[in-house]
């Protein structure tokens, strides 16, 4: 009885665990068209018509970036929660796995946007849902 009252515990706060980072996972996973990035020390820069920045992130873990219908490059994610030092609450982290670097996420409706945590000067990318 006790080891099965262990199991049910272990199991139950796996499945826990499991849903907090579905929920992060939720706010990248689709097709994203980059429209704005942010200096943090000059003005806005929006992405013109003519060119197409592209980042497919999917449920895999696995993304790809694509620059004018060329693959840039592609890699592995995973996203987590954690206390931002940038704004010194809790938020989601996307790891890009690849290059081992971590993002904070933003999502708002169908804009993403990612910035890396800590950085004094506010820089970042913006993208749309597509």
């Amino acid at each position: 009885m006790k080891k099965s009252l262990i199991f049910l515990t272990l199991t139950l706060l796996l499945f826990t665990a499991c849903n907090k980072n579905k929920e992060g996972e939720d706010l990248v996973i689709g097709n994203w068209k980059m429209t704005k990035i942010y200096s943090g020390w000059g003005p806005v820069q929006i992405i013109p018509a003519t060119e197409t920045y592209l980042l497919k992130i999917n449920s895999d873990h696995r993304y790809q970036e694509f620059h004018n219908d060329t693959l840039k490059s592609e890699g592995k994610w995973k996203v987590y929660s954690k206390v931002l030092a940038t704004t010194n609450t809790k938020g989601w982290v996307y790891k890009d796995v690849t290059r081992n670097t971590d993002l904070a996420i933003i999502r708002q409706g169908s804009t993403l946007e990612f910035y890396p945590d800590g950085l004094a000067d506010g820089g970042g990318v913006e993208y749309e849902h597509y």
